[in-house]
This record gives C-alpha cells, structure tokens and sequence, in this order.
C-alpha cells in the first residue's frame, strides 16, 4: 500500500483546499502543478496531506501525509497545511 499511498489518499480525500501555484518540481516541463491541502479516510485512520496536483485535477505527488487516530487531529493538520 506504500508505493501507492498517494492515489489510494487522493481517491479517498472527504476534503481539500488549494494551496497555490507549486513551482520547482523536478521533470514538471511545462505542466501547471498545484498544492493541495487533502483530508481523506482510508484504512481505518484519518490522513492529512499536501499533494500535487495537474489540471487534469489527478495527483502527481505526495509532498507529507500524517495519519491520525481521530477526526479531529487529521482535520487540524489539514487546516495548518500551506
């Protein structure tokens, strides 16, 4: 489940926020990425995240995820997020 945190994270997200423009990411070319901010339920725990994403609306990369026991600690994660 490791190798394929970000899409199971990304497909599983009850909540995001935009974040801004992402500049930097090595082998992006030309491709507009953004940060997002995602809360997401998945194995029986909450996760908070920031990750990348196109403007196809798909996730690239993960930048950090957290896994939280309750709600209410992912969701303060997901809300400091930048």
């Amino acid at each position: 489940m490791e190798a394929e945190a970000l899409d199971f994270l990304w497909e599983t997200r009850v909540r995001e926020r935009y974040l801004g423009q992402h500049f930097g990411f090595e082998d992006d070319g030309d491709a507009e990425l953004s940060r997002v901010a995602i809360l997401s339920f998945l194995d029986g725990a909450w996760h908070a995240g920031v990750c990348l994403a196109d403007g196809e609306g798909d996730a690239v990369a993960l930048l950090w995820q957290r896994r939280c026991d309750d709600r209410g600690a992912a969701q303060a994660a997901f809300e400091r997020a930048v």
